[in-house]
């Protein structure tokens, strides 16, 4: 159905459906920040501030102890807004400020978005410098703390319950809320993002890195039997290295890092929709073959010798609690196929895994026991599908929703088939068709958020040639 239609809907919605119930719940007012913020924060403060409200609330940096060193957390929210109920929008990352958010719903006038930057980020207290090099403390700034933050602010805002919807590792964010907190939420949402849990359990074949190394493989193969003529190019600019300006930093990316730069960690792969637009590129990047001016090393190369301590930094201790996904050997990968693609080089396409170095005396399983260690200290686990479950069975007017997208690279549907699966027939999982990573501000993912329920049937009536439900 044409987006209009559906736009059209929404506005209906916030016109006629949509309660202004906000003056009930007093809001404190703009606070002062808690601690030195940088120059950064205070300048999207600045830009923010004409329309939106804006605070911190003191947190703990161990929520098992009240009394722990104080964490602030800084949340924002446009004013005056008419909602029924808020909703806190759980951003992507780990170590990524939600800064972005706002413009990516300026479409989206039917809701009351909460924005917070989460722990460690953005405006809220900064990633501690461990002088002792116990790096296994940034556990305790995972998602374990940031709903524990996010209990705070919605403590602050005074309401009982509230929606939450979570994108990429947002959408773990949220997985993590219903496990700790589910008596605090109507409705959750996921997009993009799940955690299958303790990777001792479900055994290597099943952990993120495995099933997103196989469907990104099979992303690659239906690329290549559409546009055939693209391996040679892409064979030309590994092997002579060639160059291009970066998408994301201002810098240059040479040979099989601009590759994956260009695919999987920025769009062309991502996003079907551009698949007409990439062969275009690489033509374009041949043509002008600019050689590597500075001996840049192949990703593939530079991931095998990295230094193994480099690997204990905030991001990565978080995602192998929240996304655990150990690493893949050559053995693995060689079986997997690659070597069919006609082009080893194309290994640089995948998101290969860091964990693993050159000799393997790094090994994942040494780092998957040390975390355990870790977590058993500070009395914390794995996101558990068991006791989701049954969260979501005691909680009967708790709604979880769970969105996959037919071409996310990031999260496979595979995956968040397998952890729906598990946590039971009470969650509603749905995929989106020909849509990818980042298509959390489609209405078919939002209507569930909105107040009236002839509008959201409607909604969900118009979505029906888009998406695909799980039959349990």
């Amino acid at each position: 159905m044409p987006s209009v239609l559906l736009k059209f809907i929404f506005g209906f919605a916030t016109l006629f459906f949509v309660l202004p119930t906000y003056a009930q719940h007093a809001i404190d007012p703009r606070d002062r920040a808690p601690f030195a913020i940088s120059r950064q924060c205070q300048s999207f403060i600045d830009e923010i501030s004409s329309e939106f409200t804006y605070g911190w609330v003191q947190s703990s940096t161990n929520p098992q102890q009240p009394d722990s060193e104080p964490v602030y957390v800084f949340y924002y929210y446009l004013k005056n807004h008419k909602a029924v109920m808020p909703t806190l929008f759980l951003n992507g990352g780990p170590q990524s400020n939600s800064h972005y958010s706002p413009q990516n719903f300026a479409h989206v006038n039917h809701l009351w978005l909460i924005f917070f930057d989460q722990r460690g980020t953005g405006c809220s207290s900064p990633y501690p410098q461990y002088a002792d090099n116990y790096q296994m403390r940034y556990l305790l700034w995972s998602a374990i703390g940031i709903v524990h933050d996010a209990e705070k602010i919605r403590e602050r805002l005074g309401w009982k319950q509230w929606n939450i919807l979570g994108q990429s590792y947002g959408a773990m964010i949220a997985q993590r809320y219903v496990e700790q907190s589910p008596q605090s939420l109507n409705i959750a949402i996921a997009h993009g993002g799940i955690s299958l849990g303790d990777p001792e359990i479900l055994g290597l074949e099943n952990t993120i890195i495995s099933l997103r190394f196989e469907f990104q493989l099979h992303v690659i193969r239906e690329f290549l039997r559409l546009h055939p003529e693209s391996e040679e190019m892409i064979k030309t600019i590994v092997h002579r290295r060639l160059c291009a300006p970066s998408f994301i930093l201002p810098t240059e990316k040479c040979g099989a890092a601009l590759l994956r730069e260009m695919t999987f960690s920025f769009t062309f792969l991502s996003d079907p929709s551009l698949w007409q637009v990439f062969p275009t590129y690489l033509r374009l990047i041949s043509f002008l073959n600019i050689q590597n001016p500075l001996g840049i090393t192949p990703s593939s190369e530079a991931l095998l010798s990295e230094d193994p301590a480099e690997n204990y930094t905030a991001w990565n201790v978080i995602q192998m609690v929240d996304f655990p996904s150990p690493y893949l050997d050559y053995n693995k990968l060689r079986s997997l196929g690659i070597r069919t693609l006609g082009s080893s080089e194309l290994l640089a396409l995948t998101d290969f895994y860091k964990f693993q170095n050159r000799d393997n005396s790094f090994s994942a399983q040494l780092y998957l026991q040390e975390i355990r260690r870790a977590l058993d200290y500070y009395q914390m686990d794995y996101v558990n599908l068991d006791k989701i479950r049954a969260n979501l069975e005691h909680y009967p007017n708790l709604q979880f929703y769970i969105y996959a997208a037919e071409w996310d690279y990031y999260t496979p549907p595979i995956i968040m088939e397998r952890a729906a699966r598990h946590m039971g027939k009470r969650v509603h999982y749905y995929k989106l068709l020909d849509q990818f990573h980042f298509s959390y501000t489609d209405a078919c993912v939002l209507f569930p958020l909105l107040s009236n329920k002839t509008v959201r049937d409607q909604i969900q009536l118009l979505c029906l040639d888009r998406i695909v439900g799980l039959p349990f």
